[in-house]
């Protein structure tokens, strides 16, 4: 800004004032070594401005409006100091200040021109950085958008480029997060039913590193094999729970009591039940406790019936003996004890 006296556009139309300044050395002020217009001092800066003042006369008035505001801001100013009577020590002061402070704002737009670009730059990286570790996640390869459209321009068209694809690849991770959440789940339930003993509740992974098909398939591949499992334990319990239901009807034992002893899970209609080792060995224990039974009971029915056709024998050779003569009423009388013995399967 210190330089605009340097770079004051002069109007075409004041040929003098062109010739002086082009030949006046304290205007031009060349560097001897160089060849370039080095900084003047406060007192050459104000001189400087004074004759190119005295030099434009009427022209730079009347063609002010054709100068660059901080030309024309500049002569303003040291018109006003010249009617002021500004002593040159604080017009070389002022015009430091206005330098000064002319920087300071080139500064800050510069700073901030770089905490923009610096900004999208942390950007770009992260969405890369993003990309690439779900591409890894879910096993497919990686694309670089940076490489792929070559037709980018700029740090703002380059992200514009990579946040729709990011987007799409974040969908991607949670539509597959989703299918490992609902096999996971699946394993969890059946392996609590058919191994709560050794079962021990884990936690989903949450570091979802590894998504990838190659996972999913032996995530599946463990769950068709416990929902195997799962089958052959059931058949086993319900078989079991139809022989104890046949047992307790022969034997009038109350089977939902008999079940709920086993197992609490056993005696629900609805909801999952337990089918761990433990409760498919007490099932059969209980069978054959129930067995045991029925076979004790089979054997009172049959030493009672054996006493039962003993007395009926008994009783019918009393008769014989004591029918003597064989009148009609002890006929009548072994004829009735012979069919007695008949309803009861005795036959000899």
């Amino acid at each position: 800004v210190s330089n605009h006296f340097k770079s004051l556009s002069l109007p075409h139309s004041s040929p003098s004032a062109l010739s002086l300044t082009s030949q006046d050395p304290a205007a031009r002020d060349p560097d001897p070594s160089g060849g370039h217009h080095r900084a003047l001092p406060p007192p050459a800066r104000r001189y400087r401005a004074e004759r190119l003042l005295l030099a434009m006369g009427s022209a730079v008035r009347d063609h002010q409006q054709q100068l660059h505001p901080c030309d024309s801001l500049l002569l303003e100013l040291n018109v006003i100091w010249d009617e002021v009577g500004e002593p040159d020590t604080v017009r070389d002061k002022t015009l430091l200040e206005l330098e000064q402070e002319c920087l300071d704002v080139y500064r800050r737009k510069v700073d901030q021109a770089n905490r923009c670009r610096a900004q999208l730059r942390q950007s770009i990286a992260e969405a890369e950085a993003e990309v690439a570790g779900i591409c890894s996640a879910i096993g497919e390869p990686p694309v670089h958008v940076r490489q792929s459209n070559q037709k980018l321009h700029g740090l703002r068209e380059e992200l514009n480029a990579i946040i729709p694809y990011l987007e799409e690849m974040r969908t991607k991770k949670v539509e597959r997060w989703n299918q490992f959440v609902h096999v996971l789940e699946e394993i969890k339930k059946i392996s609590s039913e058919i191994r709560p003993s050794d079962f021990v509740p884990f936690k989903t992974p949450v570091d979802q590193s590894d998504l990838s098909l190659r996972k999913f398939e032996e995530l599946t591949k463990e769950l068709e094999s416990l929902q195997k499992e799962k089958r052959e334990r059931l058949k086993q319990v319900m078989d079991h729970l139809n022989t104890l239901h046949s047992l307790c009807e022969v034997l009038g034992i109350d089977f939902k009591q008999t079940v709920h002893e086993v197992h609490p899970s056993l005696d629900e209609a609805e909801g999952s039940k337990n089918l761990s080792n433990t409760t498919i060995e007490r099932l059969a224990l209980a069978v054959d406790r129930l067995r045991e039974i029925k076979i004790q009971r089979m054997q009172k029915v049959s030493i009672f019936c054996t006493i039962l056709q003993f007395e009926i024998c008994v009783a019918y050779l009393n008769s014989i003996l004591n029918c003597g003569d064989m009148n009609l009423s002890a006929s009548r009388l072994c004829i009735d004890n012979a069919r007695t013995m008949e309803s009861y399967g005795y036959t000899n």
